[in-house]
């Protein structure tokens, strides 16, 4: 078992940390890629996902004792591999740092501002990539395939399923063991999302209306909060233990719901 670290400035590269402090350099900045400027890392069962909001891209890496080979249709070949075992490939988004908006093969995909990415817990090989700058989340796949998966390109506010909802500046996300993905929006709400993709807001105010301010020991839509950014679940025994909680950024509070 290992931590793994970005260092998104610097030497900007991956380290691996093993339970016994052991730290080594698995990948080096490479120009073009996520490891140039590494902001968000997520393991598979299979892959290490690295995602760069500055260099507009997302790469992947095996993270098992043997390698794995790039796809056919991958770009110059980036392999740097100070730890045998590990090749990197860009997975969508990106030649050369162009940011882009084009879901689709891996060939043909760019992203434009990759905040954040999750591993899906339902397949772990399948990846949300939180388009921050274009309020959508989407979705790839472990060949670089990628799909809209909530929201479209235009910022505001509506649950919905799919492509229908709106959304501003979502941030960071985390995935439940059930599948469902919560994260924190502008709009000073935070979301949630079931595996169908249907989007519902669970903290803040209802839609269309974003309403920030303070008010606690309050259920659901009767709450407030002002930018909640950063959110992450402590998973108890049973669906039911699990708890959420959310870094209220403006109002200096760490929020539980």
């Amino acid at each position: 078992d290992f931590i793994f670290i970005t260092q998104a400035s610097g030497t900007a590269d991956v380290r691996r940390v093993s339970l016994d402090g052991l730290v080594t350099t698995v990948l080096a900045s490479v120009a073009g890629t996520a490891v140039n400027s590494p902001s968000s890392i997520a393991i598979s069962a299979d892959f290490v996902f690295i995602a760069s909001k500055s260099d507009a891209c997302v790469s992947i890496f095996d993270a098992t004792a043997a390698p794995t080979e790039a796809p056919t249709d991958a770009p110059t070949a980036v392999p740097t591999a100070p730890v045998p075992g590990y090749t990197l490939w860009s997975l969508g988004g990106a030649t050369n740092g162009e940011a882009g908006n084009v879901q689709g093969v891996r060939s043909v995909a760019k992203v434009k501002y990759p905040q954040k990415v999750v591993a899906d817990p339902l397949d772990s090989n399948n990846l949300y990539v939180f388009e921050r700058n274009a309020h959508k989340v989407l979705k790839m796949t472990p060949d670089g395939t990628t799909s809209a998966f909530i929201a479209q390109d235009t910022s505001g506010y509506a649950d919905g399923l799919g492509t229908a909802a709106r959304m501003y500046l979502p941030h960071f996300g985390a995935t439940a063991p059930d599948g469902a993905l919560y994260f924190g929006d502008g709009n000073r709400a935070v979301r949630k999302v079931d595996p169908a993709g249907n989007v519902a807001t669970i903290g803040g105010s209802a839609p269309p209306t974003a309403v920030s301010g303070w008010v606690d020991d309050a259920a659901g839509l009767s709450a407030r909060f002002n930018w909640p950014v950063y959110v992450t679940i402590h998973k108890g025994s049973t669906d039911a233990d699990h708890q959420l909680y959310v870094s209220d950024i403006n109002n200096h509070a760490i929020r539980k719901l």
